[in-house]
């Protein structure tokens, strides 16, 4: 899947690119023809952009070829090194004509044939609109940012050729200043250009965490069946992201469902536009309490551990010190969904989860209320005894996990 969005990517900046490349020597002809400068720095201001479209196109293609010994991490920062480059190519033709523009300020402007370069304007409007909204689809439908922020891109240039029209008409008037300002704007948001370009490729080869995907991430892991995360790490390489995090998960929780859980994050955070490859480093939570909780039918530790977990009249909650090993807080509290007609269980257990219950141990359980906890993070345990052994059985570590639901037969 990845590959063939791949695919669709760098076939959709190839044809934009070849759009581009037509538009600006158009619009570089036009100039020098009719002896605009402010049409000549408006074709160069695309020529930038081609290149830097250039530039991420380059970038796709080499991030398709797969990591073989030499580079087993992939190909995926070639676009950055290659953008570092191309960043003070775009600085030399911002400065150059700043320069010209300055140089404009002392002139009246001396526009030759005005009305082709007001046509050649307005097509490099019509065509950056087209650009831009095709732009946008693509890079919605691959998942690209790129793509995306290139649309954004078409948006400012449909911008500065509108303001060239005015710079065109006011010179026909021989209002003087107006094109040599102007040329200095366009040529610092070309300066702009090369800055960000400048600022992107530095930030991917430095391994800088990209911001709006670690924040995206983090809520993924708020949300997520654990007991808490650190040193989340992302990193971009080329148009992709790469991350580890540290999730924290209860001592005794059996292997299988400790993998379940760092899958599913996986599984989340993958798909996050551009995020390649995600890893889920597990860790025992190091907390010194655990609520349990135990469906009990009188209110009494000594009583035995009910036999329907939704249809017990009380349940015993306890504070277990895990590191101590001892009960640090014991009391009981009503059932309140033991008569319900449907799905007893599945109220229970949404009551206990609400409540920062973290395990519970049952004699029996049915399906819905078993994945209702375990959906949840809380550990099931099984025991058929009294209550206050369970919790002792607990404390030594000798207590079942409940693999599958345990109806009563």
């Amino acid at each position: 899947m990845k590959k063939e969005l791949l695919k669709a990517g760098y076939k959709s900046a190839f044809y934009v690119l070849i759009a581009t490349f037509a538009l600006s020597i158009f619009k570089l002809a036009a100039g020098i023809i009719s002896n605009t400068l402010v049409v000549v720095v408006d074709g160069m201001h695309s020529m930038v952009d081609m290149v830097v479209l250039m530039v991420a196109y380059i970038g796709i293609r080499i991030s398709c070829k797969e990591p073989d010994r030499k580079f087993q991490y992939g190909y995926y920062k070639a676009e950055s090194i290659a953008s570092l480059f191309i960043s003070l190519f775009i600085f030399i033709v911002a400065f150059k004509f700043m320069y010209e523009g300055y140089m404009a300020l002392f002139k009246e402007p001396e526009s030759k044939m005005p009305y082709l370069a007001i046509f050649a304007t307005i097509v490099s409007i019509i065509s950056s609109y087209l650009m831009s909204v095709y732009l946008l689809k693509a890079g919605k439908k691959t998942k690209m940012h790129s793509l995306i922020a290139t649309s954004n891109e078409r948006k400012m240039d449909m911008l500065s050729s509108l303001i060239v029209i005015i710079a065109i008409v006011l010179g026909m008037y021989h209002i003087r200043y107006v094109e040599g300002i102007i040329t200095m704007g366009i040529a610092a948001i070309i300066l702009k250009t090369g800055i960000l370009s400048l600022r992107d490729a530095i930030a991917s080869l430095m391994d800088v965490s990209p911001r709006d995907a670690e924040e995206r991430v983090r809520k993924i892991l708020e949300n997520a069946r654990i007991r808490g995360y650190k040193d989340l790490k992302l990193r971009k390489a080329g148009p992709f992201i790469f991350g580890e995090v540290k999730i924290l998960l209860d001592a005794s929780m059996d292997i299988q469902s400790a993998h379940d859980i760092a899958d599913e994050i996986e599984e989340k955070v993958k798909k996050i536009g551009n995020v390649d490859g995600f890893i889920t480093h597990i860790e025992p939570y190091s907390g010194d309490e655990v609520k349990m909780a135990i469906p009990v039918e009188k209110r009494s530790g000594d009583a035995n551990i009910s036999r329907i977990f939704g249809r017990s009249r009380y349940f015993m909650l306890v504070y277990i010190d895990t590191k101590n090993k001892g009960i640090k807080k014991l009391f009981f509290e009503d059932n309140p969904h033991h008569a319900k007609e449907k799905h007893a269980g599945l109220a229970a257990a949404s009551m206990l989860a609400e409540t920062g219950v973290r395990c519970v141990v049952v004699n029996k359980i049915g399906e819905i209320a078993y994945y209702a906890l375990k959906n949840k993070g809380i550990r099931i345990f099984e025991y058929d005894g009294r209550a206050l052994e369970a919790v002792d059985e607990y404390m030594k570590g000798k207590l079942k996990v409940l693999k599958e639901p345990k109806k009563v037969e």
